[in-house]
């Protein structure tokens, strides 16, 4: 089964067999477990307030913040709500439903296509499609699901322009512009999109040429970038490249009452109230706020250096933790389901590391995302759901041990000797 052949029409059914059947699913969850009524996350209201006020005034705001966050997610939610077909909630769910059964099918077209393997492609989009925090995730209104779907196919597109030659042309242009499409969705891959791209290049062409690459895709990228630019500097009147919320994340994960480091809202401690994280919150030009959190969260790092690296342990422990962090998913059902998907996952991804050590350069893309992400989380605030970008590049690399040991299996019950009655 072993191919570079796309061409099988067995394995595209196989492939959009499980797309189906992924959508499927994400829709009973959808109704049978998410109450249509209520949301669980604050941050969806948020989401939802954007949007709106996106359809009814043309202008995207958080509040009365202009550049908050990046506008991508609002953009899409007032896109699939606009119709107005069904409620917005639902509308959003049936969406992001559809977002997680194509990823799966882009998770299989990525990995036959890294491993050159359609059996490795088969096991990352079943893997994929049905993995448990990605179901779950899809059912809130947040922007994990169309920046994962936008990461995804990013890299695949990377992928696919590197094994055409890694040319500077309209392949690259499009890489590019999915990568960018995901930085407007999430500001968390900031300058990412043209290193991705450079990232690509790296093995393919000479070092003189992937440098040349870098330079063209972050002139491409800036272009793309500078809509949003612009805006922020008419509105501003100073340069934000992406959000004016990063601080705030930052001062939370180095604040002095929150030696924990609980992720945020009700996980924070009793004593978040008194310190300067409130009054901060209160300050009303967000361009003030922004600058008051970074000097309060560096201050507090200065003063005790040791204590920021200790924290930063703590961080990786919790961003990388196998069962979920949350007080009110602490149940056994949760946890088992969390360390049962998760844990292998990782543990296959991690052999597949090794097995593929002297084709480094093949996977460096999925290394710099992997590696890049998790420093920031780990200097900011930690929490599962903020890992679940990487939860799909794990998936990949997953299924080609995972390929390795399904073969394993099914040469050993064909050698095996049926028993014969007697």
């Amino acid at each position: 089964m072993t191919s570079t052949d796309f061409s099988n029409r067995r394995w595209w059914v196989g492939l959009c067999g499980i797309g189906v059947a992924s959508f499927l699913a994400c829709v009973l969850v959808d109704f049978l477990y998410f109450d249509s009524s209520s949301l669980i996350s604050g941050d969806e209201a948020r989401f939802l307030g954007s949007a709106a006020g996106l359809l009814a005034h043309g202008q995207f705001r958080v509040g009365a913040d202009v550049a908050w966050e990046m506008p991508g997610t609002a953009i899409f939610f007032a896109a699939v709500t606009a119709p107005g077909l069904a409620a917005p909630v639902a509308a959003i769910r049936i969406a992001n439903a559809l977002l997680v059964a194509g990823q799966a099918v882009l998770l299989g077209l990525l990995a036959a296509r890294l491993f050159r393997d359609r059996l490795a492609g088969l096991a990352a989009a079943l893997l994929g499609g049905f993995y448990p925090y990605l179901v779950f995730t899809q059912g809130m209104a947040l922007s994990e699901t169309p920046f994962d779907f936008l990461l995804v196919a990013g890299l695949l597109a990377v992928c696919h322009w590197r094994d055409d030659g890694a040319r500077i042309g309209g392949r690259m242009a499009v890489a590019v512009a999915i990568l960018t499409a995901a930085t407007y969705v999430k500001g968390t891959l900031t300058i990412l999109a043209p290193l991705l791209v450079a990232a690509g290049a790296v093995g393919r062409r000479p070092w003189r040429d992937v440098a040349r690459i870098l330079a063209v895709a972050s002139l491409l990228f800036a272009a793309m970038m500078s809509p949003w630019w612009a805006r922020n500097a008419i509105l501003l009147d100073t340069f934000v490249p992406f959000t004016t919320s990063s601080t705030m994340n930052f001062y939370m994960g180095n604040s002095p009452n929150n030696p924990g480091v609980a992720t945020y809202g009700p996980d924070l401690p009793d004593d978040w109230a008194i310190d300067h994280g409130v009054a901060l919150e209160a300050i009303p030009g967000e361009l003030d706020r922004y600058d008051a959190f970074r000097d309060r969260a560096v201050a507090f790092i200065r003063a005790d250096p040791a204590a920021f690296v200790r924290r930063a342990l703590v961080k990786f422990a919790v961003f990388w933790n196998i069962f979920p962090n949350a007080p009110a998913f602490q149940g056994p059902l949760y946890r088992w389901a969390g360390a049962a998907t998760f844990g292998p996952v990782l543990m296959l991804a991690l052999v597949c590391a090794g097995w593929w050590r002297r084709r480094w350069a093949d996977l460096l893309g999925f290394y710099i995302v992997i590696v890049y992400v998790t420093a920031l989380y780990t200097l900011t605030i930690p929490s599962i759901r903020y890992r679940l970008p990487l939860d799909p590049l794990l998936i990949v690399l997953a299924s080609f041990p995972l390929s390795v040991l399904i073969r394993q299996a099914m040469r050993f019950a064909d050698r095996a000797t049926p028993l014969r009655s007697p």
